[in-house]
């Protein structure tokens, strides 16, 4: 797996460790857990402010998949 020169984009893997980006995460074998720095926030809150983070999130594992789908091909 070679990473180099996918951008910084910090998500948070299953396993509770910080990877650069998701191409980092996919190398090592782990499933997102959310975007950014771990711990992931709590996605079961009623504020507004949570509700837009779960959004974000949503949107977020939407176009990741979207970026393995199109340059992770081999």
């Amino acid at each position: 797996c070679n990473c180099t020169g996918y951008p910084e984009s910090r998500v948070c893997g299953t396993d509770g460790k910080d990877y650069i980006n998701p191409c980092e995460l996919q190398c090592a074998g782990v499933s997102l857990a959310c975007p950014g720095t771990c711990p992931c926030p709590s996605a079961e809150g009623g504020s507004i402010e949570e509700r837009k983070s779960s959004d974000n999130q949503s949107m977020f594992l939407w176009l990741t998949s979207i970026w393995q789908k199109f340059y992770l091909r081999k």
